[in-house]
């Protein structure tokens, strides 16, 4: 398949609400339709024959992407076997489902997304005018709106803040997040933000998360109403998160932890250069930590001497400024999420 004809998918930002709500009723509007399995079709260079009145359309890669994944066609596979395979086992396998609906961009009918199943979708312009509108009417403010055609996310501070070093200031806030092409479900979390730069990290599960399920049919103002109840609700846990933030600070990170931190960022990176260079690490220290965890994995009880002189702060602020060096939301949020998780992890090593 020739990835590089294939529609691009758009991004943008928007700096205020109102610029927001246009965005998400214009450029990001969607259209989700039924569509019959068995007529579907996919030709070479990307577009797809959706069959009926819809006739072909132009495709995103995340439209490809969604259209293996609902019948179960690891993406890795379907980008590496050769494309007549591919068209064979796509066509062998939409015969089996029962039903299939595709999501189309409004303004130019190009897929980006599948939804197969019973998951049901909320649009953008729904969280916008229920949740965050709430929302930044009470304790937040400096929002910043993201979107692409495959994730919508909002990042909203508060004025409670942490210090967990001298003039080292993080601030609480919420990350919204919404697909409405089936990737994930809406959800708000907890995360702060360093200083004023954008040195995200989403809080670790059950810290401060919320997700709304969400089923084909289900009617969009009831589920976003008891959804945003819950999001003014979240609470902040100040006192919690400056915990942990002292504890980063004050704790060295253990060899395999900053591997597991490496590992991550690769990753997402898909390159141990670029992976080295946001660890700030050469080569061959990477390789000697790799070595240091597979020994004391081996054996436990060696008295081995540390190579890591960082502290889990350290760490956190390389993993999450790595953010930075990737366009594609995704990748940044991993990164944040891989932050967070580290908030988690020094809380285990000090317990």
């Amino acid at each position: 398949m020739e990835l590089s004809v294939l529609a691009q998918e758009r991004a943008k930002t928007a700096i205020d609400f109102d610029e927001a709500v246009e965005l998400a009723e214009t450029e990001f509007a969607v259209n989700v339709l039924p569509v019959s399995p068995p007529q579907l079709g996919i030709k070479e260079d990307g577009s797809i024959i959706l069959g009926g009145d819809l006739g072909e359309v132009r495709a995103t890669r995340t439209g490809i992407k969604g259209l293996c994944k609902a019948v179960r066609i690891p993406d890795p596979f379907a980008q590496r076997i050769p494309f007549d395979l591919l068209q064979h086992n796509l066509s062998r396998l939409l015969m089996g489902l029962d039903s299939l609906r595709v999501v189309l961009r409004k303004d130019d009918n190009c897929a980006i997304g599948f939804l197969a199943g019973t998951k049901g979708t909320v649009s953008n312009e729904g969280i916008l005018n229920a949740t965050v509108k709430s929302m930044l009417a009470g304790r937040y403010d400096q929002p910043g709106f993201h979107f692409t055609d495959s994730k919508f996310v909002v990042k909203a501070l508060s004025d409670v803040t942490v210090a967990p070093t001298t003039e080292d200031v993080s601030y609480i806030g919420q990350i919204l997040t919404n697909s409405q092409v089936g990737l994930s479900y809406p959800m708000s979390q907890l995360h702060a933000l360093r200083n004023s730069c954008t040195n995200s990290s989403i809080m670790p599960k059950g810290f401060g998360q919320i997700r709304m399920r969400v089923t084909a049919g289900d009617d969009e103002e009831n589920i976003l109403s008891g959804f945003t109840r819950k999001v003014e609700r979240l609470s902040l846990q100040e006192a919690s998160l400056a915990m942990r933030y002292l504890r980063m600070s004050q704790t060295r990170c253990p060899e395999a932890h900053w591997f597991g931190a490496w590992r991550g960022v690769n990753r997402v990176a898909g390159d141990p250069e670029e992976a080295d260079m946001i660890m700030n690490c050469s080569d061959e220290k990477r390789r000697q930590v790799k070595l240091f965890v597979k020994k004391e994995r081996d054996d436990p009880a060696a008295n081995l001497t540390p190579i890591i002189d960082e502290t889990y702060y350290d760490v956190f602020n390389k993993v999450t400024a790595g953010a930075h060096h990737f366009p594609l939301l995704d990748d940044k949020h991993a990164l944040w999420n891989l932050g967070g998780k580290m908030l988690e992890r020094v809380v285990r090593a000090a317990n």
